[in-house]
């Protein structure tokens, strides 16, 4: 992570769906203070098939919170 954006590596495997979602619209993380950040941007695998991964990138957080789910 870095003082300009936050990123998460996210591999995704399934043998029982496939993965079609949209990344940028299911994905949230919340803040310890109950704050709420969407990813502004993601960079791997488009959706389809039983294989992705990528990296999710967020705008950094400021102050940084004590924890994120």
């Amino acid at each position: 992570m870095s003082d300009e954006q936050w990123q998460f590596e996210v591999p995704l495997n399934t043998h029982s769906i496939g993965l079609s979602q949209d990344m940028l619209q299911i994905t949230e993380l919340i803040d310890s203070l109950g704050n709420l950040y969407k990813p502004i941007t993601w960079e791997g695998d488009g959706p389809g098939g039983h294989h992705r991964e990528g990296v999710l990138i967020f705008s950094p957080f400021n102050p940084v919170p004590d924890s994120i789910e």
